[in-house]
C-alpha cells in the first residue's frame, strides 16, 4: 500500500525532499553540504524580511519551505525536471534509509545542529560542470564536496 505523500508544507520534508533530489548520490557530508546551503538562505531571508519586510527575490520569506521551493533555485524542483515527479512521490510513511537519513540530516539543519562544511555558501554547482549562467568572477569558491562546489555569491 502506498504510504504518505510529502506534505509541502512541513518544513523537514521540503528539505528532505531537496536533499534527496540534490544530492542523493552524495556521501552523507555532501548532503549535509545542501542542507546546510538551504539554511544559509532561509537565515540571509529572515534578515532580509526583518529589514525590508518584503521577501527575499531568491531565497524567500525566511522559512525553510520557502527557501527551497523559490522558483529556479534548487533545480529538482523545478517544472519538467524528472526529480521533481520522484520527490513528490516519495514514501514518508514508510522511507527507505536513504531518505530516512534526509529526514534526520533536515531535522539537524532546521534544529540548528548541523555543522556547515561549506562556510557559509549560498550556492552550489556540480564541480565539473562550467560557470552557470549568471554566475561569474563574484563568486568566492568555499569548499568542495563530493560532486559539488560550494560558493557565496557577492
Amino acid at each position: 500500500m502506498a504510504g504518505e505523500l510529502m506534505d509541502l508544507t512541513d518544513d523537514q520534508q521540503v528539505l528532505a525532499g531537496t536533499i534527496w533530489g540534490e544530492s542523493r548520490g552524495e556521501p552523507e557530508k555532501g548532503r549535509e553540504a545542501v542542507a546546510a546551503v538551504v539554511m544559509n538562505r532561509v537565515a540571509i531571508a529572515k534578515r532580509h524580511m526583518s529589514q525590508t519586510g518584503k521577501p527575499h527575490p531568491l531565497f524567500g520569506d525566511g522559512t525553510v519551505r520557502s527557501a527551497c521551493l523559490m522558483p529556479y533555485q534548487f533545480s529538482c524542483w523545478n517544472d519538467g525536471d524528472p526529480n521533481r515527479a520522484k520527490i513528490l512521490a516519495l514514501d514518508f510513511a514508510h522511507p527507505d534509509p536513504l531518505l530516512n537519513d534526509c529526514l534526520a540530516v533536515a531535522a539537524r539543519a532546521i534544529a540548528g545542529i548541523l555543522t556547515d562544511w561549506t562556510h557559509g555558501a549560498t550556492h552550489y554547482k556540480e564541480a565539473s560542470l562550467s560557470w552557470p549562467h549568471g554566475w561569474g568572477p563574484e563568486c568566492t569558491p568555499l569548499a568542495e564536496i563530493g560532486h559539488h562546489a560550494f560558493y557565496q555569491i557577492a
